[in-house]
């Protein structure tokens, strides 16, 4: 049976777009039946998400172990993971345009005006009032995911800019409160503070996350005070840029240790070759490899 004291903590972007291929859609299913049998998954949606179409049915899923925070009403309805000694709340907030959830947040028409052109300002007030709900709550440990580019956190280049006009982000300050913040947007893992963090993401989306080891970040509430573990994922593509010229990459012996990469490939030929692209998909170019960009 799932244990009642444990959960998986996705902080979005679980796609790559509002509508997503089926492929993917399949590869969640898949994830999700495999989690749920061994520990409760609780999930918030990115800015990449469509958050209507991730949430639907969550009240049922809630169910099937899986909890689905993708809209405004269900901030401050925490997931609660208990045992015989402790309890612990999980808020999920979900990526808040501005521009969408300021209406829903703020109540006095200057205020509306206001917080539309602020991440800050919107994610302030979430917070503000999840804070306010978990006062209200006897427990033990309060942790918030949030998936948002907080101050002190540095952009990979994969990820997709929230900074349109100043609205993206937001102050760690309001943060505070919390044992723990999981948060989500970042490709590269961050430790902002002890207790805030963003683990990255699973897999890697650039060549500039090449030097930016996957990982994911444990959180051990058992005691009287939170224990953090990073525990590398091993099993994540390797990414490598090379500069060479065609006939190199083909001959040279000293590129075989690249065969499991993904690459991206600067020619040194001047002009480029004539079909490189088709001569780098050769089957007797490096024996796994398939995966290359040209730069």
């Amino acid at each position: 049976f799932p244990s009642h004291d444990n959960a998986e903590l996705v902080s979005g972007d679980i796609y790559d777009r509002a509508t997503p291929s089926l492929e993917a859609v399949d590869l969640l299913n898949h994830v999700l039946v495999e989690l749920s049998n061994k520990t409760k998954v609780i999930i918030t949606s990115g800015n990449h998400d469509g958050a209507i179409r991730l949430g639907f049915a969550g009240q049922l899923l809630e169910r099937a172990n899986v909890f689905f925070r993708t809209n405004i009403q269900d901030m401050t309805r925490p997931v609660v993971l208990e045992n015989d000694r402790q309890k612990l709340l999980v808020y999920g907030v979900p990526y808040l345009d501005p521009f969408l959830s300021s209406s829903k947040l703020f109540l006095e028409p200057e205020e509306v005006a206001k917080a539309k052109r602020s991440h800050d300002l919107v994610l302030g007030k979430a917070l503000s009032n999840i804070r306010e709900h978990k006062n209200s709550i006897k427990h033990d440990f309060s942790v918030v995911m949030s998936h948002a580019w907080f101050t002190g956190a540095d952009p990979e280049g994969s990820e997709i800019d929230i900074t349109v006009g100043g609205i993206g982000y937001a102050s760690t300050e309001h943060l505070k409160g919390f044992d723990y913040a999981a948060l989500g947007h970042i490709h590269r893992p961050k430790v902002i503070e002890e207790n805030i963090r963003y683990s990255g993401s699973a897999l890697p989306y650039s060549f500039g996350e090449e030097k930016s080891p996957k990982r994911t970040t444990i959180v051990d509430f058992s005691g009287k005070k939170p224990k953090y573990e990073e525990v590398l994922n091993e099993n994540s593509p390797r990414l490598h840029e090379l500069s060479a010229s065609l006939d190199d990459l083909m001959e040279s012996p000293q590129y075989k240790e690249y065969e499991d990469c993904y690459l991206k490939i600067n020619l040194s030929d001047k002009p480029e070759p004539n079909g490189a692209g088709k001569t780098l998909l050769l089957p007797c170019f490096f024996d796994s490899f398939c995966n290359f960009f040209l730069g």
